[in-house]
C-alpha cells in the first residue's frame, strides 16, 4: 500500500489514532474470531472510537505474523537511529 492510499489530515498527513485497548472473542464454536481495536479520536485522549472485526485463524495467524515483523522492523529503525544527548 502506497503513502497516497492511506486516509490524511486535512493537512495532508496521514491520519493515525493511537491505539488504547483491545479486546477478543470467539465465535461460531471457534470457526471465527473477534477483535475489537479501541483508539483515540483527538490527541487529549478525551475521545475515543473503536473497530470491532471477525476473522479466521488463519487471517488472525498472518496478522499476527504481519505485527511481529512491523515490530521487529521498528526495533531495527530505532537501534539504526543515531541517539541524540541531552546535556
Amino acid at each position: 500500500m502506497g503513502k497516497d492510499d492511506w486516509d490524511k489530515w486535512p493537512n495532508g498527513d496521514i491520519a493515525v489514532h493511537p491505539v488504547t485497548r483491545w479486546h477478543t472473542a470467539i465465535f461460531m464454536q471457534g470457526k471465527a474470531g473477534a477483535l475489537r481495536l479501541e483508539y483515540a479520536l483527538d490527541q487529549t485522549l478525551k475521545q475515543f472510537g473503536a473497530t470491532q472485526l471477525v476473522l479466521t485463524s488463519a487471517l488472525l495467524r498472518e496478522l499476527a505474523g504481519v505485527l511481529v515483523t512491523l515490530a521487529n522492523a521498528m526495533d531495527e529503525v530505532a537501534k539504526e537511529t543515531p541517539k541524540k544527548r541531552l546535556n
